[in-house]
């Protein structure tokens, strides 16, 4: 079995690839410059081939011959190639997340042998969804998107979800809020739950006066639940179900989160206590223009603050059916330690850059 992978450079891409070496004879990465990627990572395996091309490109491969090979001897494709940044204009997001998505489509779709297009999607598609995000392959309500990043990608899903093969079946992962390693912490990026630690440690005047507050004002439902996943674990469900699908669905979606999550109240009672402030945090009713606003002061992207917001859970039915035994241990409550360390572990290695 032959697989290609697109965003194989990216955090969750590189991370899979590592750990599907051995199930596969020949895996193909796309990556726009060969010479620039550190073969020392694939250097123990002849089975890595680097394949030179770009999504956005309605060719996508450089060479005809790499098209040709590929044509002639993909069984698998793993799209995770994405423009993820909450922050990124529409324009960008477009053309690398829809466009890019449409032209693999367009060209798998040419591969007789396929058996599996497998997507890369996120929980993020679920917007403003007033209510659980379920699995179901019928196309959710129609909701609003706090970023040009989520939008986007349900415009993909949804791409991936209608697209006809000859003989493939479609299976799209939606991974939760990616945190930093189970076992580190480490992390590559300051993003998500990760911004509001930054606010809490980067301002001396403001995280003083903040120790001193006997509460603090922010803009949270204390209900919400926020669907931490670790690096390692997320990869870990999505190399297995790579390499072991389940069932003849044609198309199935498996939302990637824990069992067990952390509501955002506990979350910020977790950070109280870390920065050691005085009093607690208490909710307050806000609508976006306050977002908006209450971001700016705090340096904190407006873009993530719906998330603390959101209403509903998280159905995980087809992962417990189909993939009973695949361990799901995390507690936020048993890895907070690790979550803090790969912050600070992160703040010190920028500043020695």
């Amino acid at each position: 079995m032959n697989i290609l992978i697109t965003g194989a450079t990216g955090f969750l891409g590189s991370e899979i690839t590592k750990k599907i070496m051995e199930d596969f004879d020949k895996i193909f990465l796309l990556v726009r410059n060969p010479a620039q990627i550190n073969k020392s990572i694939y250097s123990k395996t002849p089975k890595i081939i680097l394949i030179q091309g770009d999504l956005t490109e309605r060719q996508i491969f450089s060479k005809k011959e790499d098209r040709e090979m590929i044509l002639k001897n993909v069984d698998v494709i793993l799209h995770a190639a994405a423009l993820y940044d909450l922050q990124a204009d529409a324009t960008e997001c477009y053309i690398t997340n829809i466009i890019g998505t449409f032209n693999l489509l367009t060209f798998s779709q040419q591969i007789k042998k396929l058996k599996y297009f497998h997507y890369l999607s996120t929980i993020a598609v679920k917007g403003d969804l007033q209510g659980d995000l379920f699995e179901s392959v019928e196309r959710i309500p129609k909701v609003k998107y706090s970023n040009n990043y989520a939008q986007t990608k349900m415009s993909a899903e949804l791409m991936v979800r209608k697209s006809i093969f000859i003989n493939a079946k479609v299976r799209i992962y939606r991974p939760g809020i990616v945190v930093g390693d189970s076992t580190t912490g480490r992390i590559n990026r300051i993003d998500g739950p990760y911004y509001f630690l930054k606010f809490l440690s980067g301002n001396f005047f403001i995280t003083q006066m903040i120790k001193k507050l006997p509460f603090i004002l922010f803009p949270f439902n204390p209900t919400t639940i926020l669907p931490l996943i670790p690096v390692d674990m997320v990869c870990n469900w999505i190399a297995h179900m790579l390499t072991n699908p389940q069932g003849d669905d044609p198309v199935k979606i498996y939302n990637l989160v824990p069992e067990n999550n952390p509501t955002v109240k506990e979350f910020l009672a977790v950070c109280r206590d870390e920065f050691k402030l005085a009093g607690d945090f208490k909710p307050f009713s806000t609508f976006q223009p306050l977002y908006k606003a209450f971001a700016r002061k705090l340096e904190i992207p407006s873009e993530i603050l719906p998330y603390m917001n959101d209403i509903g859970g998280y159905h995980i039915d087809n992962r417990l059916k189909d993939y009973p035994d695949l361990l799901d241990n995390f507690l936020f409550k048993n890895y907070q330690k690790k979550f803090f360390k790969g912050f600070n572990d992160f703040l010190k290695s920028e500043k020695i850059k």
